[in-house]
């Protein structure tokens, strides 16, 4: 991406903060090459309310983001948006080096029709590098409406352990155009579709889902995904067994690196 627009190098952080009726409430990018903590501890984390965007983050070359521990509440139209590739419209490029994401126990609220979170890679869902290595663990995410409550467009290879997402929405967590990546372990207990908890639309191809201690609904539309669930829910007298119990166990043993685990 052209240097005229990257911002090089630095640390920048965002802690123990309150933002409070805003559109973007923290905004980053185009950055190349630094280190961003948007919450960190967990006695360092921010308060947003009543906000369009909670965290928006825009074309990250080679840089780390955390965004963890914050609690956003009254959203609008996104909890968090972060998106790879949002300037290739106005200047046709793309960041030029992938950059490691970590998002976890961060508590979500969104008003009605409002998504819980945006992950998008432009690059990847255009053929080319995936821009972002991420790992999505351990977030709360409440949704109704016309929304979702995680949505990827393009995502390559991330990780999906241990979220919450409840409320009454289209989807719990829907995957387009997204590959490799691994949904294990994640609790829809408290969530009522319009649909399904989980879509794989057509475009995906080699995810992996492995369903939480709650029974999933879980659309396949994609080629190769592998989706393991239980098949009955464990909070009922239900019948359905047939599905296979010791690969699941297995799996979900290996919650934390899915690639532990043994073909």
């Amino acid at each position: 991406m052209s240097t005229s627009l990257m911002r090089s190098g630095g640390t920048h952080k965002v802690q123990s903060c309150s933002f409070k009726n805003l559109g973007a409430a923290t905004v980053f990018g185009p950055l190349d090459g630094a280190h961003v903590t948007i919450g960190g501890a967990a006695s360092k984390g921010n308060v947003f309310e009543n906000v369009y965007y909670g965290c928006e983050i825009d074309d990250l070359s080679n840089c780390t983001l955390e965004i963890s521990h914050n609690q956003i509440s009254d959203v609008r139209v996104s909890g968090m948006a972060v998106t790879q590739g949002y300037l290739y419209g106005f200047i046709n490029e793309y960041p030029s080096e992938v950059s490691q994401l970590m998002i976890r126990h961060n508590i979500i609220q969104s008003r009605e029709h409002a998504h819980g979170v945006d992950l998008i890679d432009y690059s990847s869902n255009d053929g080319g590098a995936k821009l972002m290595n991420l790992n999505f663990m351990l977030n709360e995410i409440q949704v109704s409406g016309d929304a979702e409550g995680i949505y990827c467009l393009g995502i390559k290879d991330a990780f999906f352990n241990s979220n919450k997402v409840y409320g009454s929405a289209l989807f719990g967590t829907s995957l387009e155009n997204a590959a490799g990546c691994n949904i294990v372990n994640n609790n829809y207990e408290g969530f009522v579709p319009a649909y399904a908890d989980i879509i794989l639309t057509g475009s995906t191809m080699n995810n992996k889902v492995v369903c939480g201690r709650y029974e999933s609904d879980v659309w396949d539309f994609g080629t190769d995904n592998d989706v393991v669930c239980p098949g009955f829910d464990f909070r009922s007298d239900a019948s359905n067994t047939a599905q296979n119990m010791e690969t699941l166990t297995e799996r979900r043993a290996n919650t934390q690196f899915p690639w532990l685990i043994k073909k």
